[in-house]
């Protein structure tokens, strides 16, 4: 078997900016029209709210399968030239395959089957998160190494919540000079996170890329909540600063 694991690239956004019953309007249209677009022996299920799942037979690693993914991907395009409200569409698209043990025992649903489509459903998944990470639109099959990408996303998204609740991220400032005179004219917000969890490992890591946009928009949010108060003290300072050597200089220059 092969499962195709499809979610709508930019959702969030749509719902955003469109507001939710437009976007329940729009997956009702694509439902419909995915629906329209299953061959015989195929099944089609709504995984979360957007998000769907194509299961079918396969051979693994097949051609079949990867030009039923790209019909599938064509399914979102058609859908937004046709639909009521016309909105573009696409998907990210993972696909992964089942192993040759996973036939009769999940129809019987043993412990040793249900343990066979739980992983089906993890390697899908994962591979449709590296679909994501590549722009979106696209489409990724599951290869040996996605279990260990998928290992690494997991701690790093996992440390990264800790790191939230734990407040292990602040702020640092560099500040900037004009060439020319030497004179101080900004200062640039930094974000420094102390990771003992993955310290050896940040330590080869080229950069941070979680499947979560909302982590980053939240560890974002801090940061500049932070900067802005650090900025309004500094302007505060000065202010008193200012007041102060004015007064000063009242008392010495007063007749």
């Amino acid at each position: 078997m092969a499962l195709l694991y499809l979610e709508i690239d930019s959702f969030d956004f749509l719902k955003g900016t469109f507001g939710r019953t437009v976007a329940d309007e729009v997956l009702g249209e694509l439902g419909a029209s995915l629906s329209a677009f299953l061959q015989e022996g195929e099944t089609l299920a709504r995984l979360d709210d957007h998000v769907f799942g194509m299961l079918l037979r396969a051979a693994p690693y097949d051609e079949a399968t990867l030009t039923r993914a790209t019909e599938l991907r064509d399914v979102l395009h058609r859908a937004s030239e046709i639909g009521k409200h016309r909105i573009p569409l696409s998907a990210s698209i993972g696909i992964a395959y089942s192993s040759d043990r996973s036939g009769s025992r999940a129809i019987r649903g043993s412990g040793e089957a249900e343990s066979e489509k739980e992983k089906l459903m993890k390697y899908a998944r994962a591979a449709m998160l590296e679909a994501r990470s590549r722009g979106g639109d696209s489409i990724f099959v599951a290869d040996p190494g996605l279990q260990e990408r998928a290992a690494q996303r997991h701690q790093i998204e996992s440390a990264l919540l800790r790191g939230l609740r734990e407040d292990e991220f602040r702020v640092v400032f560099q500040p900037q000079f004009e060439v020319a005179t030497g004179r101080l004219v900004r200062f640039e917000a930094l974000c420094r996170w102390t990771s003992a969890e993955l310290a050896s490992y940040l330590r080869t890591a080229l950069f941070l890329s979680p499947s979560r946009p909302a982590l980053i928009t939240e560890i974002g949010r801090r940061i500049m909540h932070d900067a802005l108060r650090q900025a309004k003290s500094w302007t505060d300072f000065g202010k008193t600063n200012r007041r102060r050597r004015k007064h000063l200089a009242d008392a010495v220059y007063a007749p």
